[in-house]
């Protein structure tokens, strides 16, 4: 068959696909109205339906999975092009069955008594990858806007760079969302286009010996802003970001973010929030569910005393320059295009002094150069 004719057939129907999803995106907006995040979504010139999505959930006895991955599918402009690496480290039987029969989904499953900690399972889910060109780090606890798969793509070509990822705290999921069923579409017409939710350095925990993250909202002009920091449970980019940046299964939970985020910046990945935030997280868990997450009673029975939090804090006073060398932590320490010194320097932070600069407080990152105010430390 002539190159030009499978093209131009490959053009059409790419046309169709378009005109699909613009139709369904119009029709919609008559059920709930024609908000912000609707706009964005029509305003999209041309969207990508093609490219595949890698959700990465770990998951430990959570009983908001099923519900999750349901959101995930049923929001998504072209839920065939949606793939799950899922870690469960569960023994419910019907979670079990759920992912055990999910479609293009790879797994492990591990028995709660030896689940390995947040870290470990997120490197699995990143081991599980199979060239899928975009990946998207998540909880399994959230909920999806309508159209997400290509919010989240246009937000990525959005930014002024390709190695880069978009990455933000979630906006919280309302308790009476979360008890609707994951199809209702009401959280679409509640993404809010007049903010992006930056995260920053909040203060130094002085028994975890590292730094804790929280939001911080920012009015934008319809862009994206740049962070030194993620949110590990909102992490998209190209998965060539996982590939390159492994997580280290050595560290729990306690320092995950700060630690991740080091390790991308270095390596060359720049980290934006996004103006679009079309995923929520559910944040407080025990309004809605009887049982109280098994997790979190395993970290309040272990939190700074169990070894992986010991290993945890070594890791981290290693790599952040404190204590140690940095070749100990090989593929787990910090990248090669640029220095520890050159992050905290971009950052805000300074590790040893447990201090961090005002500008990061405010979540302004490239301004910190601009102002005499924006050198001001600030110590907890």
């Amino acid at each position: 068959m002539d190159t030009n004719t499978t093209g131009t057939r490959k053009e059409a129907l790419a046309a169709r696909n378009q005109g699909a999803v613009r139709a369904r995106v119009q029709e919609l907006a008559e059920k709930i109205g024609t908000g912000p995040y609707l706009e964005y979504i029509l305003g999209i010139e041309r969207m990508d339906l093609i490219s595949k999505i890698a959700i990465e959930i770990p998951s430990f006895c959570d009983p908001d999975l099923i519900p999750t991955v349901k959101s995930a599918l049923a929001h998504a402009a072209n839920p065939k092009r949606i793939h799950f690496c899922i870690c469960l480290q569960d023994d419910d039987p019907e979670r079990v069955e759920f992912v055990k029969t999910l479609p293009n989904c790879r797994y492990e499953i591990i028995a709660p008594q030896e689940a390995p900690g947040l870290c470990a399972a997120r490197l699995a889910c990143q081991q599980m990858l199979n060239n899928e060109p975009f990946s998207l780090h998540i909880d399994s606890h959230m909920r999806f806007a309508d159209f997400w798969d290509v919010a989240l793509i246009q937000a990525w070509h959005e930014n002024p760079v390709e190695k880069s990822v978009i990455s933000a705290y979630a906006r919280s999921l309302p308790h009476d969302q979360a008890l609707l069923p994951p199809e209702d579409s009401a959280l679409t017409a509640q993404v809010p286009m007049h903010f992006c939710s930056v995260v920053t350095a909040s203060y130094f925990d002085k028994n975890a010996m590292t730094f804790r993250c929280a939001g911080k909202a920012i009015t934008t002009r319809k862009k994206n802003l740049e962070s030194a920091f993620i949110g590990g449970h909102f992490l998209f980019g190209p998965s060539a970001f996982d590939k390159e940046v492994p997580e280290d299964p050595d560290t729990w939970f306690v320092s995950d973010e700060a630690s991740y985020a080091a390790r991308l910046w270095t390596s060359g990945w720049r980290i934006f929030a996004p103006y679009a935030q079309c995923v929520y997280h559910l944040y407080h868990r025990n309004d809605i569910y009887t049982e109280t997450p098994r997790f979190a009673k395993s970290y309040a029975s272990t939190a700074l005393g169990c070894p992986k939090n010991v290993s945890e804090r070594v890791h981290n006073q290693i790599l952040f320059g404190e204590i140690g060398e940095p070749e100990y932590l090989g593929i787990y320490g910090a990248g090669k295009i640029h220095t520890i010194q050159e992050y905290m320097n971009f950052a805000g932070i300074d590790y040893k002094g447990r201090a961090i600069r005002v500008f990061n407080h405010n979540g302004e990152f490239t301004k910190y150069h601009e102002t005499e105010d924006y050198a001001i430390w600030r110590k907890d």
